[in-house]
């Protein structure tokens, strides 16, 4: 099944503004370093869970080093110390619910 034009347009301007939201909540600052620079918005749940796609409390602001090119610390290159390192900052309760929500599907049915 193809996906229109459309409802691509929409998707490219509905994950902006979430990127948009994302960086302005943080500061416009990477929140693992600081650095006001090079900054992307990252899905802590990829963009695949769509309840929590556009949701700003499913995205961090990361510099380019923090998110995907340093391989002391990188959301994507060290996974599991990132998501340690994000339990640590935000708490236990706060990862388990915003999982809880990625994982429910339609209707509020959990898989």
């Amino acid at each position: 099944m193809r996906t229109s034009k459309r409802a691509l347009t929409w998707d490219y301007k509905m994950l902006a503004d979430w990127s948009l939201a994302v960086k302005k909540r943080d500061g416009w600052c990477c929140v693992k370093c600081g650095s006001p620079h090079m900054l992307n918005s990252h899905h802590i749940f990829k963009r695949a869970y769509l309840n929590t796609r556009y949701d700003v409390d499913n995205g961090i602001t990361l510099c380019q080093n923090c998110h995907t090119e340093s391989v002391g610390f990188s959301a994507h290159k060290t996974i599991i110390k990132f998501r340690e390192w994000l339990i640590a900052r935000n708490g236990q309760s706060w990862y388990d619910e915003l999982k809880r929500k990625a994982d429910t599907i339609s209707y509020g049915q959990s898989i």
